[in-house]
């Protein structure tokens, strides 16, 4: 059961979303996740959630995430990143983000035989200055995350299973509206080494920000599979999509990730 709740940590940190699941690393343990996700988008949804076509959007995002138990109840997170977007035909303007970070912290709040009760807090800081992105998801300026974090497992066809939700409020800067955040994470694992995962990821923006950002939100559903090998590793491979959205752009892509636990 303890690799089950490592792999499935190591596999909720996706690109845009570096949140681990309501489980903390034991003390003394901890894992480092490399995660690269490519996605487009050519399609936009309107006010009324009809879709219609935009310039071409490419993002590729890469992060590495690094999580340490100081104790068994308070868990450590730092995740650097380089994300690169482009949007329309080639020689159209492009923005890359160098170095963007991630520090935040996870404390168990409370744990029963087969569930837990987290809070996390989580900074974003980057050193892009363009604050005039068409897409609410990219971010350009300092972000604080707020998050509660339940987490439960069970058991489908005597195979384990997890249940992950988790909801937050978002404070953003340089003119984005506050989002709220909430995720739900059905995992399976049909074999030892084998998890399979479904994920929900919901974003609302609390009304607008300032010119240029109206409100929105969107819902991103991605399924993913993690293949365990070795003693300390494990990969992944999955793809998402914004299934629907308001004032939102509907992206599609892959993500692949490797992870190491000590």
């Amino acid at each position: 059961m303890r690799i089950l709740i490592v792999v499935t940590a190591a596999l909720l940190a996706i690109p845009s979303l570096a949140f681990a699941a309501a489980w903390t690393q034991e003390q003394g343990h901890g894992q480092v996740i490399a995660t690269a996700a490519k996605s487009r988008a050519d399609r936009e949804f309107d006010g009324s959630r009809k879709t219609s076509p935009r310039p071409r959007y490419d993002k590729l995002d890469m992060q590495a995430l690094t999580e340490f138990g100081v104790t068994d109840r308070f868990t450590l997170m730092l995740a650097p990143g380089v994300q690169h977007i482009k949007i329309g035909p080639s020689g159209s303007p492009r923005r890359a983000t160098p170095v963007y970070g991630e520090l935040g912290a996870r404390y168990r709040l409370a744990q029963g035989r087969n569930w837990v009760v987290s809070g996390q807090a989580l900074v974003h800081w980057t050193g892009n200055s363009d604050t005039h992105s068409d897409n609410p998801v990219d971010i350009t300026g300092t972000e604080v995350d707020l998050r509660a974090l339940f987490g439960y497992t069970f058991a489908v066809l005597k195979r384990p299973a997890f249940l992950d939700v988790q909801v937050s409020h978002r404070f953003r800067s340089n003119g984005s509206p506050n989002e709220v955040h909430a995720d739900v994470t059905l995992g399976v694992a049909p074999h030892r080494k084998w998890l399979i995962m479904g994920q929900l990821f919901n974003v609302m923006s609390e009304g607008a920000g300032k010119p240029g950002f109206p409100s929105y939100d969107y819902l991103k559903v991605q399924p993913s599979i993690v293949y365990k090998f070795g003693e300390r590793w494990a990969a992944q491979a999955g793809a998402f999509t914004t299934y629907t959205g308001r004032h939102s752009i509907q992206e599609n892509g892959i993500v692949l990730g490797l992870w190491y636990w000590f």
